[in-house]
């Protein structure tokens, strides 16, 4: 991944349906969480087979994951420690 601007990550995901996704850097580790229609979920357990492989520690204290799941891929930017990431479903347009 690239990464040239100091107040912004980059991060490439894909899931199979669309999702509303929060990633927020706690002290010492990540918390990604996923708004569905029941709510928010955590889902940083079921990730973690994923994410142990393509997370990032920068030395700031920022984080960018890379996560290559399935077929699709979005490109989302990350500001501060918060960012906001929409999913589109598999086989969408």
């Amino acid at each position: 991944y690239s990464n040239s601007s100091g107040a912004a990550r980059t991060i490439y995901v894909s899931l199979s349906s669309e999702w509303n996704i929060y990633l927020t850097k706690n002290t010492s580790c990540l918390t990604l969480s996923v708004l569905t229609s029941r709510g928010i979920e955590n889902v940083s357990e079921n990730l973690r087979y994923s994410l142990d492989d393509s997370l990032v520690h920068i030395a700031s204290g920022n984080y960018a994951v890379i996560v290559d799941w399935w077929d699709n891929k979005e490109k989302i930017v990350m500001s501060d420690n918060k960012i906001y990431i929409h999913i589109n479903p598999l086989g969408g347009g």
